[in-house]
């Protein structure tokens, strides 16, 4: 959970939020103290990593050989130039679909 906050602080630093971790696996957003930033809501959403993680979702795409998420990093958009990059994950690929009468 450092790694976590250390990369929002870094990257939201100049927003006046403050990052941290009161317990467990719990991620807490306020304001800095200024008045100057206003949390209305935050959300989560996390991506299928393994083809037997029990979930329903799969992670079907890769990009240049990692999970496809459609995450935006200090780099960028993960969908910039995605088509040229964009591939279906080898094991995926390879099981069989007989069983489901494909």
């Amino acid at each position: 959970m450092a790694s976590v906050i250390s990369q929002l602080s870094a990257a939201l630093g100049t927003s006046n939020l403050q990052f941290s971790n009161p317990s467990g696996p719990t991620l807490q957003v306020l304001d800095n103290g200024t008045g100057a930033a206003t949390i209305n809501s935050a959300s989560v959403t996390t991506t299928a990593s393994s083809l037997t993680s029990g979930s329903a979702q799969l992670p079907l795409f890769t990009d240049a050989g990692t999970i496809y998420s459609g995450a935006i990093t200090g780099a960028g958009s993960q969908l910039t130039g995605l088509a040229g990059r964009i591939s279906v994950q080898y094991r995926a690929a390879q099981q069989s679909i007989e069983p489901y009468g494909l």
